[in-house]
């Protein structure tokens, strides 16, 4: 194996868990914010009523 290639392919596969790793605690993030957006939005709600 050539190792200039293995250190690319070594790259590319850290990139990819890595861009995984990042949409993967994107998601995580627009789902919280969602939940607090909900329980603020019922918070305030209920000091309303």
């Amino acid at each position: 194996m050539n190792p200039a290639m293995n250190n690319d392919f070594n790259s590319s596969c850290l990139w990819h868990a890595h861009k995984s790793l990042i949409l993967r605690y994107s998601l995580f993030i627009l789902v919280v914010q969602q939940d607090l957006l909900f329980v603020f939005h019922e918070r305030n709600c209920f000091k309303n009523h």
